[in-house]
């Protein structure tokens, strides 16, 4: 028996449940069909109920039918904004594929995906391939996107859907090369890893977010959003989209506004948010490792926790949540664990793995390896790493006692600093508890001799001031010698992607072209 299963049991969770297989457009036609009158969705000023939402979705499908064959692509390059629902359902319907961007990418970025998966059609608000159709969406008029709609019959198309094997989303990921690779899900992935997470972990108590707010405050284009937006749908919740991930005032206002009981972000996000005046319910934090210095500060203002999970986009993309965080939430009296992505969520399996390919025992480090049925059908025209079913995650990790499982940092992010292991997450951890940090990046800088250095980047607080050897001399106290970074640069910010996620890639890049 897994470690983990005893903390199911401790929260009297399920040990097991058989996944209903259904299209991802069935979690609408049930939320418009139990709740019409519910607001399906929040954007600026305008709000449309669930109904409104289905008709929307019935007359884009009829048109893009005639349009697209089975298993076809569409292109969806748009912010979080109603017409993304739409046409994502609209395409579903038709039995087409959404291949997946947004236009924060740039169009060079929007263009190489396109060029990989040759789609039918592109949604956009704006034309990124003169080679390919484009559904024009401009927020600022009645565009081609709504006089589409308005001029198209209501009528449900009636494509039938293998829900395990038709593939449903083609979402890009980098990971840490920077190359974007298409993911494939099913109907079946997607729809199963909403039913692993919060209807899973909540039970009885998820009738209270049936019709209630939540807050996406990262993009749909991202597999974390994603996975938010399905969530919410699932539950006839009033989705409040924020166009733009960094516009913090705006994220702010709404969770202020409408006081949404589930709030999905990443912890650059939180971090900004910790000088404001923002009263959170439930806030789950994911994309990236949440500092436990950012989590202990939330927990000095609200006792219920942000909580931490873990994915990535081949895998839907949750496979790990702190059930604690989220018992604490409902009343229970356990330690929240501040600082575990938790345990394997329902379904799903876990392992770490040694540099000797041997099974690590409880504390030791070692590559994460998952599997499940939210684990992705495979790249779009490239090889697969999954092997039976077991997915390499490219990330350390270790797990306690209790099943529960702590990220250390990317394989490949490791630094050897003369034979001693350091973990680039374990010193970020430490410069971020200095009152003066507001944001880090610790690399390994390879030298001339093979060996590696341990360089921080430093992001201060607004109007602090701190010297080098300060923060040094802070990281000795905490950290063995040869841990501590060699060298720290103080910077105005640090580069970031169209999620907040910071890019240690180009930080290695700039300090490899330095030695050239």
């Amino acid at each position: 028996m897994y470690r983990w299963i005893n903390s199911y049991r401790v929260l009297g969770l399920r040990e097991s449940i058989e996944f209903p297989e259904i299209p991802i457009f069935k979690f609408l036609e049930d939320s418009a069909r139990d709740f019409p009158d519910n607001t399906a969705c929040s954007f600026k000023d305008s709000e449309y109920k669930y109904s409104q939402i289905l008709d929307f979705v019935n007359r884009l499908s009829s048109h893009i039918s005639g349009r697209i064959g089975r298993g076809d692509r569409v292109l969806l390059n748009l912010p979080n904004c109603p017409e993304f629902l739409i046409s994502e359902m609209a395409v579903l319907k038709a039995g087409g594929i959404c291949a997946i961007t947004n236009p924060l990418q740039g169009k060079s970025e929007v263009n190489r995906c396109i060029g990989k998966v040759k789609p039918k059609l592109v949604i956009s608000t704006e034309v990124v391939n003169e080679s390919v159709p484009h559904i024009l969406v401009e927020h600022e008029k009645r565009d081609e996107f709504w006089t589409t709609i308005q001029n198209s019959e209501p009528k449900s198309v009636g494509v039938e859907v293998d829900p395990k094997n038709d593939v449903a989303v083609i979402l890009f990921t980098g990971g840490v090369t920077g190359i974007p690779k298409g993911v494939m899900l099913t109907h079946y992935n997607i729809t199963t890893n909403v039913y692993q997470v919060l209807p899973w972990i909540l039970g009885g108590a998820a009738d209270a977010f049936k019709g209630s707010a939540a807050l996406l405050a990262l993009p749909v284009s991202h597999s974390y959003g994603h996975w938010a937006l399905q969530t919410g749908i699932s539950w006839a919740m009033n989705i409040i989209m924020i166009p733009n991930p960094s516009d913090y005032d705006d994220i702010a206002e709404k969770v202020n506004r409408y006081r949404p009981i589930l709030t999905v972000g990443v912890p650059k996000q939180y971090m900004k948010l910790l000088s404001k005046e923002v009263d959170f319910t439930l806030a789950i934090s994911g994309s990236a490792p949440l500092p436990k210095s950012v989590a202990e500060k939330y927990m000095q203002k609200n006792p219920i926790p942000i909580i931490e999970g873990y994915g990535l986009t081949e895998t839907s993309p949750v496979t790990h949540v702190n059930i604690f965080a989220i018992a604490k939430f409902l009343g229970m009296n356990v330690d929240p664990k501040i600082g575990s992505i938790g345990v394997p969520v329902v379904g799903t399996e876990a392992m770490i793995v040694k540099d000797d390919g041997q099974i690590a025992e409880v504390g030791e480090v070692g590559e994460l390896y998952v599997r499940g049925p939210q684990v992705m059908k495979g790249y779009w025209e490239a090889e697969s790493p999954v092997r039976d079913g077991w997915l390499p995650t490219g990330d350390l990790a270790y797990m306690d006692e209790d099943g529960f499982f702590y990220i250390v940092g990317r394989c490949k992010e490791m630094i050897n600093v003369s034979g001693y292991k350091v973990y680039p997450r374990v010193v970020e951890e430490v410069l971020l508890r200095h009152p003066a940090v507001e944001m880090c990046a610790v690399i390994g800088v390879p030298r001339k001799d093979g060996t590696e250095i341990v360089k921080a980047f430093v992001k201060l607080r607004k109007g602090e001031k701190v010297e080098v050897e300060e923060l040094k001399e802070y990281c000795t106290r905490e950290l063995p010698k040869y841990a501590v970074p060699r060298e720290i640069e103080i910077r105005e910010d640090l580069p970031t992607n169209y999620v907040q996620k910071i890019l240690k890639r180009i930080l290695l890049e700039e300090e490899l072209s330095k030695m050239q």
